[in-house]
């Protein structure tokens, strides 16, 4: 069947309206340019009926999104396209805006207030009324009603007023669209400096336009002459939306790389956005008479949001998200949309900021984890009231991205299609954790490897497209190329370079807007005004000479003669050490700093950094020497002698350690890591007073140092001062949950038999490193010295709990009520009196908001109510207060598993068993995932886990039994369903495959 008639029957399903996945489908046919004519019309007719809208729902909220979205692309490809709608069509389109408005209105009523409230729609609540100051943040009706701002969505209200302007600009006696477009395409070629006939001689003959774009913007709104006023915002945005639409056929046109027109439209999207931000919001700006909306033709403006542009110029960064295949255009548009959440001054902006951000951590697993760095480093910088509020839209915010994709069947794994286009992704745990180490570095380096000249390695403003092989340099390097020869060679691909073929490329907003983000040691920036190529280098490193593997490579005599090397130069080799180390790669890393320094032996830099990898690998009489060499050459600085320190450490050799330590808190007294290391090394040398003194000072420099906190809580042990010892060791171990050896130390030590604080501090201990047996023997020692210990007894309780212990559990938990009453809550959670439970931990956290154990608990009791929404609310809570909370982590896992976010599912499952490996329900449930996803390998790994630990649990026989079954191996199979049908013999599912093997 062709695409015509797909498109009949399509629309056909349309008009019965059997589908909203048909409107999807519909939308992307659209897209794809497959839709005649009068297909157009006629969907168009359909889409400008709002009666299909017969009830209110959050379900209403996603397809009234999707259903005007396909209408704006409809409408669209006619100003696209050689075709006029007819003045009654757009007349009745119009008519309905205000429909769309009051189903957006109520809609957002009833899924934050319920339906108890009266709601009188006018079309002031898509304008709202002069009442309004900040405008976006409040949604007014004629009622004055307020409406909460955590769950609108905001992308229906820019969708209506960007129709309702185009519909203004919509004539049936003109086509102003075509025209601007070739307007556009006339001032592109005069930017770009690829006119026909346009003659340069140089880039010192003034070829480079430095705000090329900006200059684009503001000529071209004198394209716009409309007969009907729009709002102001709206020229911006036109000339914004045509070089979305038409930027790469624009480049195919010119013979270039499709990269370069995603670069040219980054920078749009950055000039727009940075424009906005830096633009207070003006009177004329405000929405002051409903007059303009009801009498839409009359010559008055039509008003909008402030800073609608800056909206539109994110929602196309979201649009770029799902399409681009670049690693550095993620980045960049990560930063465009971190910039503009910190920046946000309303809602309106703040929620497409973060729906930009929530959109690009479901693209690749790596974002993820830093987005949601970044999410909660975000909240922790406002007010109590805000953070709440943030943290409601953020949830919200999720949970219509879970619809959006459950309406269109893209509910889908970006991970999974990657791995099945051969990407790498990463999806283990160990891997996910390191994602998280990698954090802004790893995105900073991708994107300075695409901004950076191939020839300079610096970041520039403006780069030059060479007509000879299509790659781009920095106007200097091009400059000095000029300047030393008189026939100019490229020195990538060795022919001659054409002055007069050069193309521009502006990237100053993007370099303005992201310059903050990055490390100012891994980038060298190229100014304009200055001679950036140094004479003066004390190391200079030829990369011509290297034996990399990088894309462009740079003959040796070309660069010899031309350039002297940056002193801070990053080679190709030096950003793969870097990310090999932080993957923790050292045998890469090591290879690739080998062969710099085969070249380079003398290098003090590179010779400290191979040593420290040297280090990572125990391979100490190598890293010797190195530090050795290092050392020789420049006596006086720092970081080879704290390296040394570090080594002789390793092997045992304190007094050694200690006098390179010495040495290199001579030359910096301040330097935390070698206080640390120093107190670290006086502590083994069993001098602890030293080793106080100096963990001590690092501690009030770096009071977050987990070895620090761990070590000096030793000492404190050992001086019987359990208190202190308690706090730094309980911090430690918040900070570093790895970092147990501390803990180890103390099990070796000997306890007054009546001392019941070092009795109970050892219990903890033993708790928290789970080995619950001793913590048991501790603990009931010191309740034999203070029954009436809170502490213990809790603890107690809980471990005897896990040990479904269930009666001493209770007589633990009672006593302990008796003293501190705050505990009834969970006291009926352990007795499945949940309704008990939920009244008596809401009224305490009524009292104590911060509360994690009952904010958990309730989380918990919700999730067993089947309400995420509040479940999610008080587990994200409680995460916030304890970021490593397992039990907290392992029911928002369980909860993003009902709602079919697998993906998101295995995050938190797996951070969950990284702090509590052995838990049966989290094993269970990632287990059950895994073979969800057909990934029956990682499933069988973790369903046998969990029988190890329960084997006689018939749900996970079932599952095991099931997978042996896909796995063909069935008499492994027919042993867990027999079996698990011995204990639930009306487990449907193992009875349904038992009869198959039958």
């Amino acid at each position: 069947m062709n695409n015509s008639e797909d498109s009949s029957n399509l629309i056909e399903r349309f008009k019965r309206w059997t589908s909203t996945h048909d409107i999807y489908s519909l939308k992307k046919i659209i897209e794809d340019n497959q839709i005649s004519h009068k297909m157009i019309i006629e969907s168009i007719k359909q889409l400008a009926d709002s009666s299909v809208f017969d009830y209110y729902s959050i379900e209403t909220i996603s397809e009234l999104e999707l259903h005007l979205r396909t209408l704006v692309s409809l409408i669209e490809v006619i100003c696209k396209s050689k075709i006029r709608i007819r003045h009654e069509l757009r007349e009745k389109i119009y008519a309905q805006l205000k429909n769309f408005a009051e189903i957006h209105f109520r809609s957002t009523e009833v899924n934050e207030q319920g339906f108890n409230h009266v709601f009188r729609s006018k079309f002031e609540d898509f304008n709202p009324s002069p009442k309004s100051t900040t405008l976006p943040d409040l949604a007014i009706s004629n009622e004055g009603k307020v409406y909460k701002d955590v769950k609108r969505n905001y992308n229906i209200d820019f969708l209506l007023l960007h129709l309702r302007d185009t519909l203004h600009c919509m004539r049936d006696d003109e086509d102003k669209f075509l025209e601007v477009w070739r307007r556009t395409k006339e001032l592109l070629r005069k930017i770009l400096g690829i006119t026909p006939g346009l003659v340069k001689t140089g880039i010192s003959h003034g070829a480079l336009i430095d705000s090329g774009i900006e200059l684009l913007f503001k000529n071209l709104q004198e394209a716009f002459t409309w007969k009907y006023p729009i709002s102001s915002w709206y020229y911006e945005w036109r000339t914004l939306l045509e070089l979305n639409f038409n930027i790469q056929n624009f480049f195919q046109e010119c013979s270039l790389p499709p990269n370069y027109g995603e670069s040219l439209l980054l920078e749009c999207l950055w000039h727009c956005a940075s424009k906005s931000w830096l633009t207070p919001i003006s009177n004329s700006e405000s929405l002051t008479n409903k007059k303009h909306f009801i009498n839409n033709l009359l010559g008055m403006e039509p008003l909008a949001f402030p800073h609608s542009l800056w909206f539109g110029a994110l929602d196309i960064t979201q649009e770029l998200i799902t399409k681009t295949q670049r690693d550095s255009t993620l980045g960049i548009c990560y930063y465009l949309a971190l910039e503009s959440l910190q920046k946000a001054p309303s809602s309106f902006i703040r929620f497409k900021a973060k729906e930009v951000l929530i959109k690009l951590s479901k693209r690749k697993i790596l974002f993820y984890n830093i987005i949601e760095n970044d999410f909660n480093d975000y909240k922790q910088s406002l007010d109590s009231v805000k953070r709440l509020k943030s943290h409601q839209m953020i949830e919200a915010i999720r949970e219509k991205s879970f619809y959006d994709e459950k309406l269109v069947g893209t509910n889908k794994s970006n991970v999974n299609d990657s791995k099945k286009k051969g990407k790498a992704i990463i999806t283990d745990s160990s891997a996910s954790s390191r994602a998280i180490i990698l954090s802004g570095d790893s995105i900073s380096d991708i994107i300075i490897a695409e901004l950076c000249c191939p020839i300079t390695y610096q970041i520039s403003k403006n780069y030059q497209i060479l007509s000879c092989c299509k790659n781009f340099i920095s106007p200097e390097a091009l400059q000095r190329i000029i300047d030393k020869k008189s026939q100019p060679i490229c020195p990538l691909c060795r022919k001659t370079i054409d002055l007069n073929s050069l193309i521009n490329l502006p990237q100053s907003e993007i370099f303005q807007g992201i310059l903050n983000r990055f490390n100012e040691d891994n980038y060298d920036v190229q100014d304009h005004n200055q001679n950036t190529f140094n004479e003066d280098s004390d190391e200079e490193i030829n990369i011509s000479k290297l034996k990399s593997q990088q894309k462009f490579r740079t003959s040796d005599s070309i660069r010899r003669k031309f350039f002297k090397t940056p002193k801070f130069l990053y080679s190709s080799l030096r950003k793969k050490a870097n990310i090999a180390y932080k993957l923790g790669e050292f045998e890469t890393a090591i290879n690739a700093l080998t062969e710099i320094l085969e070249e380079y032996p003398t290098s003090y830099s590179l010779q400290c950094y191979r040593a420290k990898v040297y280090i990572e690998c125990n391979k100490f009489n190598e890293a010797l020497k190195d530090l050795n060499s290092a050392i020789e050459q420049k006596s006086n600085k720092f970081d080879a002698y704290l390296l040394r320190g570090i080594t002789y450490f390793k092997m045992n050799k304190y007094k050694e350690s200690l006098d390179d330590l010495t040495r290199s808190l001579e030359i910096e007294p301040n330097n935390t890591s070698a206080l640390v290391q120093c107190g670290i090394t006086y502590y083994m040398m069993k001098d602890y007073d030293e080793s106080l003194w100096d963990l001590t000072k690092s501690l009030e420099i770096e009071p977050n140092n987990a070895s620090a906190l761990s070590y000096r809580g030793l000492i404190y042990y050992m001086k019987k001062k359990y208190d202190e010892s308690f706090l730094d060791l309980t911090k430690s171990l918040e900070i570093d949950t790895s970092n147990k050896s501390p803990f180890d130390l103390i099990q070796s030590l000997e306890i007054e038999p009546n001392n019941a604080s070092a009795l109970i501090y050892r219990g903890i201990a033993y708790y928290m490193m789970k080995e619950y047996d001793k913590s048991i023997l501790d603990l009931t020692k010191t309740l034999e010295i203070e029954p009436n210990n809170s502490p213990a007894l809790n603890y107690r309780s809980i471990i005897y709990y896990m040990k479904k212990e269930y009666d001493k559990s209770l007589l633990d938990l009672t006593k302990s009520l008796e003293i501190e009453p705050s505990n009834n809550g969970i006291i009926y959670y352990m007795m499945k009196e949940y309704d008990k439970s939920l009244l008596d931990l809401t009224k305490s956290l009524e009292n104590e908001p911060n509360n994690a154990p009952a904010l958990n608990y309730r989380g918990a009791i919700y999730y067993m109510k089947k309400d995420y929404v509040k479940s999610l609310l008080d587990l994200g809570k409680s995460l916030e207060i304890e970021p490593n909370n397992a039990f907290a982590l392992r029911y928002r896992g369980r909860i993003c598993y009902e709602r079919m976010a697998y993906n998101e599912s295995l995050l938190y499952l797996t951070k969950s068993l990284e702090i509590e490996p052995n838990n049966v329900s989290a094993l269970n449930h990632r287990g059950i995932i895994y073979y969800v996803m057909r990934e029956y390998d990682k499933s069988l790994l973790d369903l046998t886990k969990s029988l190890e630990i329960e084997p006689n649990n018939a749900s996970t026989l079932s599952y095991r039994g099931i997978v042996y079954y896909i796995m063909k191996k069935y008499d492994k199979s027919l042993c867990d369903l027999t079996k698990s049908l011995d204990i639930e013999p009306n487990n449907y599912k193992a009875r349904f495959y038992v009869k198959r093997l039958d």
